[in-house]
C-alpha cells in the first residue's frame, strides 16, 4: 500500500516544468517525462508528481509525495518543502496528510 501526503505550491508553472524544478532541486531526474505518470524520485522511497490546476480553477500546484509508508510519505514531504523553499524560494504549504 502507497501512502500519499500533498504540498500546496503557490507558482505558476507547467506539470512539466513543475517536474523538472523539483528534480533539480532534488538532484534527481523526471521519470516517464512527457507522460500522465511522470514523477521524480525522491529520498525514502518517495516519488513526487505534480497536479496543475486546470482552466478555471484557482493557481496552487499540488505534489503529492508517494512512499510505502505515512512516516516515509511525511518526511520526504517535509525534505521537499524545505528544498523548494530554500532552491527556488517557492511558497508551499502543507497540504492532504502533511
Amino acid at each position: 500500500m502507497t501512502t500519499t501526503v500533498t504540498i500546496v505550491a503557490h507558482i505558476v508553472a507547467t506539470a512539466p516544468e513543475v517536474l523538472a524544478t523539483i528534480a533539480k532541486t532534488v538532484r534527481s531526474e523526471v521519470h516517464g517525462a512527457g507522460s500522465a505518470n511522470a514523477s521524480v524520485p525522491l529520498r525514502d522511497d518517495a516519488r513526487a508528481s505534480v497536479t496543475v490546476a486546470g482552466f478555471g480553477d484557482e493557481l496552487p500546484v499540488a505534489i503529492d509525495v508517494s512512499a510505502p509508508t505515512v512516516e516515509q510519505a511525511r518526511s520526504a514531504a517535509s525534505a521537499l518543502r524545505s528544498q523548494l523553499k530554500a532552491g527556488p524560494g517557492w511558497r508551499i504549504e502543507s497540504g492532504p496528510g502533511a
